[in-house]
């Protein structure tokens, strides 16, 4: 089996984002928290896409038609002056700050990443602006936090399940049919790829 070099589809054409870096002026400005588009393929339906500020996920066909929406009702936490000032002097190298130039949108991000495991259940990685609990999952922690990884769980059909969380070390990769595939690193600098298995009842 092999390309035939047919044109298909085009299935988005993303709006111009401000770049996370360039230079003016011999001034170096940084945009680390503007939106950015996130996507992902869904196996046998598309491609799941949305920008990084809003928790609105379009579902669109191979032809690039509109099948489904996945969205939750969050709120994104807004810059205000001493957010501004932690974050800044969080990036800016001390004695740069005549060089490099933050800049900050009014709100920080709802959407880090997304994950579509093989069984074409749907893992959306929450960014550092999402502050409200879901209704579906009034247990669920409030935004990523600094100290670990959360992902709301969206079954194939795309109703909400919950959340899942995992510990600051592990950075999810990938989902088969069985495991959780993460890249884990330790106090000391090593980085490893390790399996979780996912119990028979879960999958």
């Amino acid at each position: 089996m092999g390309l035939d070099g047919r044109y298909h589809a085009t299935l988005l054409e993303l709006p111009t984002f401000l770049p996370v870096s360039r230079i003016e002026d011999g001034t170096v400005h940084i945009a680390p928290y503007h939106p950015r588009p996130v996507w992902a393929v869904v196996p046998e339906v598309g491609v799941l896409w949305g920008i990084s500020d809003r928790y609105s996920l379009e579902l669109r066909t191979w032809r690039s038609e509109v099948l489904d929406t996945v969205a939750l009702p969050v709120q994104a936490r807004p810059i205000d002056a001493e957010t501004a000032r932690t974050l800044r002097a969080t990036l800016v190298p001390k004695g740069a700050e005549s060089r490099i130039v933050v800049d900050l949108p009014s709100h920080l991000p709802v959407i880090r990443r997304i994950i579509v495991g093989q069984r074409g259940r749907i893992f959306v990685l929450r960014g550092e602006g999402l502050v409200a609990d879901t209704p579906a999952d009034p247990s669920s922690p409030s935004g990523a936090g600094a100290d670990a990884e959360v992902w709301d769980l969206f079954r194939r059909d795309r109703a909400y399940e919950g959340t899942i969380r995992f510990p600051a070390a592990d950075r999810l990769t990938a989902v088969t049919s069985s495991h959780f595939v993460v890249v884990q690193s330790d106090v000391l600098g090593q980085t490893s790829v390790v399996a979780y298995r996912i119990p028979a009842e879960e999958r």
